[in-house]
């Protein structure tokens, strides 16, 4: 399956984002895996997921709205063009 990461601080107020993504993937029909993880994590992440993973948004990028971040985020994925 396909993984869309946000790698933040904390994983606080990702974790908001994150929910909303999820529901936006369902309405569209999608199939992600999308979740948050400490930005700490994201080198084993990509190491032990790099395969799968298509969107990697960084916390600088939350200041953004999240319909408009939800938006990017479906829109490069879809793309099947992840960088690693």
């Amino acid at each position: 399956m396909k993984r869309i990461v946000l790698a933040c601080a904390a994983g606080m107020s990702t974790s908001m984002v994150v929910t909303r993504m999820e529901k936006e993937a369902a309405a569209r029909g999608l199939a992600f895996q999308i979740y948050a993880i400490p930005e700490q994590n994201l080198r084993e992440e990509l190491q032990n997921y790099g395969n799968e993973v298509v969107v990697v948004l960084l916390e600088i990028l939350m200041s953004c709205d999240a319909s408009t971040l939800t938006f990017c985020a479906f829109r490069f994925a879809s793309q099947g063009t992840g960088s690693r």
